[in-house]
């Protein structure tokens, strides 16, 4: 299987998640244009032994100068974030963050300076932003409803995101269950706003491109 590619932001790389070693899930480094495999991309971290990589979600998220990936493992029973050098094709950096023991979805933000990810605490899925230098975790939402597969925009003060939170609202269960809409959030001011798009199916995975246009699955 090949799953979960992720372009980096100057168009060059695309890294994957495959199981060419036949044994395991590894992250392997590619060029975009030819589809040639560069290198493996080595999930040995710092800090210890890797249980495994959490690549149900995505695969990662590239920094916004394509020198650096970030992905999730599982180690010793909890998430912590790793940082790859892309050139070297090594891990070169653990990231546990204090307080969020489960997390997937990580989205670099366009100033390189912090990583969002959607959080599991206490059974309830929040916005949590990790700075990368400082380490320091800012829990960005708080409430009753679930906020999953964030992505930064363009402007680098807005969070597009996943919510049931309209449906919850509303009391509406299509077919029985919950739906996801699309969101926002401004980081800066702490105001959300809900997309109506497709009211009543489930829309995920939001990524804003370069012009502005915004893509996800639904």
């Amino acid at each position: 299987i090949n799953i979960a590619p992720e372009i980096s932001p100057n168009g060059k790389y695309l890294i994957f998640l495959s199981e060419r070693d036949l044994f395991n899930i590894d992250l392997f480094l590619a060029d975009a244009r030819t589809g040639k495999v560069i290198r493996k991309i080595r999930t040995s971290t710092t800090r210890g032994h890797v249980d495994d990589l959490s690549y149900i979600e995505n695969s990662g998220t590239w920094s916004p100068n394509s020198k650096q990936f970030a992905y999730t493992i599982v180690a010793k029973g909890r998430n912590a974030l790793v940082i790859a050098d892309v050139e070297k094709g090594k891990a070169v950096r653990t990231i546990i963050p204090e307080g969020v023991d489960a997390f997937t979805l990580p989205s670099w933000s366009t100033d390189g300076k912090s990583i969002v990810v959607s959080g599991l605490v206490n059974g309830q899925a929040d916005l949590y932003q990790i700075d990368v230098r400082s380490e320091r975790v800012t829990q960005l939402t708080d409430d009753v409803y679930s906020e999953t597969h964030p992505h930064w925009g363009i402007d680098g003060q807005t969070i597009y995101y996943s919510t049931d939170r309209v449906g919850m609202q509303t009391k509406s269960r299509p077919h029985g269950a919950w739906r996801f809409n699309l969101a926002t959030l401004n980081v800066e001011t702490g105001e959300t706003k809900d997309l109506s798009i497709f009211p009543g199916a489930d829309n995920f995975n939001p990524v804003q491109a370069e012009d502005g246009m915004l893509y996800f699955l639904s």
